[in-house]
């Protein structure tokens, strides 16, 4: 039920960016503003895949927690770039906030592999501890 849940979150706010993006788009090269679209939905996108990829577990609500920062991060952005303070340098949103979504999902990517490690690790001396109390004993 949560996972269903966060993983719906997920796909509701990139519909939310989709559509923000595709309400913006009066340009004379629609093909341009296509691809400042796509780019503006790869993180999100590749988060929805990482999220739907984890098992359950502390993994999964680790980047699910992530993806609802970076994504929810963005799109409140996203707004505010473009109905709450609209301006005419409005549309470089949609250039700037995947590459930061993506810079932070590296990160949290590069903290996670380390986390992970540690956990590995320290399951393994638990399990070699107990195993030597068993002995013992």
């Amino acid at each position: 039920m949560k996972t269903t849940l966060l993983k719906g979150f997920i796909l509701l706010i990139i519909l939310a960016t989709a559509f923000i993006g595709a309400t913006h788009m009066k340009s004379d090269a629609p093909l341009l503003a296509w691809c400042f679209l796509l780019w503006a939905l790869l993180p999100s996108l590749a988060l929805l895949r990482i999220v739907w990829r984890v098992e359950g577990g502390r993994e999964f609500l680790l980047w699910s927690l992530a993806a609802l920062l970076l994504l929810g991060g963005g799109l409140f952005a996203l707004v505010d770039s473009f109905y709450l303070h609209p301006d005419a340098q409005s549309a470089m949103a949609l250039v700037v906030i995947p590459f930061y979504q993506w810079l932070g999902t590296g990160i949290f990517a590069l903290i996670l592999y380390f986390v992970k490690k540690e956990w590995k690790d320290r399951r393994e001396k638990d399990r070699k501890a107990f195993g030597e109390k068993e002995r013992e004993a």
